[in-house]
């Protein structure tokens, strides 16, 4: 019998085991190696919050992410993930000259290979951080931001056209978002092209994901307002500022992207939604008890009153003024520092202040807004608003002469900005006999009767300068139309055979379905297509479709439809033309095609063909259910040895 002594000792031994074997248990369970995908993830949370550190203000995030990278296992991992992220982070640091001294971060050559294998682990990460790291490098090797793009801009071309072989629809969208904030600083109209391609296939930002979500369709619904609103096409910006605010959760509705929709209501002159929205933001940040969101929703509001122009919104304004002075203080922010002396300046010209004081606190506005310029990667955007507002000031204080003088270097600046971004040139300078018109114009803009007569004297220059204005809104209006025009037909035809592509060829069938003639919708597979990619590689898969493509081209009439439906399958669509003539005709087509002995990538003894199904339509129909019919009498085609039309 076992002593009340000796059970204890047992006892307190048991505990101590299954102490000991618990511990093993979970050392164990924390020593399991993680996957690729699995590291590959945690690295590119790194990267993301590199990227967001060089938008802070002195880099301030930057001790957060230092310590989160010395407690990670990059700066020892020389795997290949090792190698990529350590050279994609490094990058990003030394874009703002924010690497850390007591930090050593390598900085590797990366291959293809290198980053053909971070793809194989996942498609979307590997997506955004190459062509984040595209656009870094090339912020790193070229200080312009026009040089930059000549870099960057056929990169992620290259990228965004592998991907899209690769038929991951969120990847593509990632770099064609990406590519369309280069293109943005040398085209708006490219850029707006490129947003709208990828934007039905972003989403919401996932902090899970947070690079792969980077690019998310409230960041681009954000841009693409923003662009509409620089093509002085203030409803469709207003359009996708509201989709922008409904995607938003209420505490999300930051100043920032109620912006846009402020902006274009106050060109359309619906002043009282505008304050709306700005008396919606001043509440919510003091709800939260956000300083610097209040500051930023009261000068939203403020640009409201001053696009108002009402004599009663003077008091408003001095009042808002000097809450904003309150709010930040010393804030070293040097945005809100510009927009605070702004508002100081806005004061100043409402109260009359004397014209010493009044320069001398327009001056410290002007300083700091230039200083705000020349750290900006968008001088030229910055460069407008400071004339306009230096012209809005003088008006306000009265001083007509000053305020004719910034609203020339506005116009001269907007042209500026329209000959990059749109290819307008300058217009003929105004003459000094316009100059005087226009200060008048200024100096009289209260005196409704001096309106009138100062428009009765001048109706010939005024017509000079409608038509003017007219041919420039022409020109403009034409060469959007012609690149909307050129870049939809680049869209709508795939690059490597000349078809039509799958989106086009729906849009078209509806149109031929819309005629009460006999038309017959033909599925074509190419047969042991994957055998020929497999055996010669896919420069030969390449021949052979384009190969297929010309022969089709040369045997079709001009009337019907061709289209690559996907890989090797592709969709005629033969209007006016019944069943029997359609199989008639794509025999023919399989004759002329296995008759092909000149190819270069293959054997001259190989011969290819295509299995076929064929469906005739006489009445309107779903394209979709047509689709699905041809698709069963392909399958039954290939099922009877390939080589056949089934219809």
């Amino acid at each position: 019998m076992i002593k009340r002594s000796e059970q204890q000792v047992i006892k307190k031994i048991s505990i101590w085991l299954a102490y000991i074997a618990l511990t093993l248990f979970f050392a164990n369970c924390k020593a399991q190696p993680q996957t690729p995908q699995q590291i590959a993830g945690e690295y590119s949370k790194l990267v993301y919050l590199a990227s967001q550190v060089i938008e802070e203000v002195n880099g301030a995030g930057r001790v957060e992410l230092i310590e989160k990278i010395e407690n990670s296992n990059l700066l020892a991992d020389d795997s290949i993930l090792g190698k990529i992220f350590q050279t994609i982070i490094r990058e990003t640091l030394a874009s703002r000259g924010l690497l850390s001294s007591t930090l050593t971060i390598n900085q590797y050559n990366l291959s293809e290979q290198n980053w053909a294998y971070l793809q194989s682990i996942d498609t979307e990460l590997y997506a955004a951080n190459r062509s984040f790291y595209i656009y870094i490098h090339g912020v790193n090797v070229e200080s312009t931001p026009n040089k930059r793009v000549a870099i960057t801009i056929p990169q992620l071309q290259n990228l965004k056209q592998q991907i899209i072989e690769l038929g991951d629809k969120h990847a593509i969208a990632i770099v064609s978002a990406r590519l369309g904030e280069e293109i943005e600083e040398i085209s708006l109209l490219k850029a707006l092209s490129e947003y709208e391609y990828a934007l039905p296939y972003l989403r919401k930002f996932d902090p899970l994901r947070p690079m792969e979500t980077q690019m998310s369709s409230i960041r681009v619904h954000h841009w693409i307002a923003d662009i509409y609103n620089d093509l002085q096409l203030h409803m469709p910006a207003l359009e996708h500022g509201n989709v922008l605010l409904s995607l938003l959760s209420e505490e999300e509705k930051k100043p920032l992207y109620i912006n846009p929709s402020i902006y274009a209501l106050n060109k359309l002159g619906r002043f009282d939604e505008a304050l709306k929205l700005s008396d919606e933001a001043i509440r919510r940040a003091e709800r939260n008890k956000n300083d610097i969101e209040l500051f930023i929703s009261k000068m939203l509001k403020i640009s409201v009153l001053t696009h108002r122009n009402q004599q009663q919104d003077g008091v408003t304004i001095l009042k808002l003024s000097k809450q904003m002075e309150q709010l930040i203080g010393n804030q070293p922010n040097e945005s809100l520092v510009m927009y605070l002396k702004l508002a100081r300046a806005l004061a100043s010209a409402i109260e009359e202040s004397k014209e010493v004081e009044f320069e001398r606190i327009v001056k410290d506005y002007a300083d700091q807004a230039n200083s705000f310029m020349n750290n900006s990667n968008h001088p030229g955007d910055v460069s407008l608003t400071i004339n306009h507002n230096l012209r809005r000031l003088y008006e306000l204080n009265g001083n007509y002469d000053k305020a004719f003088y910034f609203g020339k270097l506005y116009q001269s600046a907007r042209v500026n900005y329209n000959s990059e971004h749109f290819g307008i040139g300058n217009i003929t300078p105004i003459d000094s006999l316009t100059r005087d018109i226009e200060i008048a114009k200024f100096r009289n803009e209260l005196s409704m009767q001096e309106k009138a007569e100062l428009k009765k004297e001048n109706l010939n220059l005024q017509l000079i300068i409608f038509i003017l204005l007219f041919s420039l809104l022409a020109t403009a209006t034409f060469m959007f139309w012609r690149d909307k025009r050129a870049l939809k037909r680049i869209a709508e035809t795939d690059t490597l055979t000349g078809a039509k592509t799958r989106r086009a060829m729906y849009k078209l069938a509806e149109k031929a379905l819309q005629v009460n003639n006999s038309t017959c919708f033909v599925l074509v597979d190419l047969d042991h297509f994957k055998q020929i990619n497999d055996s010669y590689g896919h420069l030969a898969g390449d021949e052979v479709l384009k190969g297929f493509s010309n022969v089709v081209s040369e045997r079709i009439r001009e009337t019907d439809l061709f289209c690559r439906y996907g890989g090797e399958e592709f969709l005629l669509i033969l209007n006016n033309l019944d069943k029997k003539t359609a199989v008639t005709l794509v025999d023919g087509i399989r004759e002329k095609f296995e008759g092909i002995n000149s190819w270069k990538e293959l054997d001259s003894t190989t011969n290819v063909s295509f299995s076929a199904g064929v469906v005739e339509i006489n009445q309107v129909s779903n394209i979709d259910c047509i689709i699905k019919q041809c698709d069963g009498l392909l399958y039954k085609a290939k099922a009877n040895g390939r080589a056949k039309t089934e219809s």
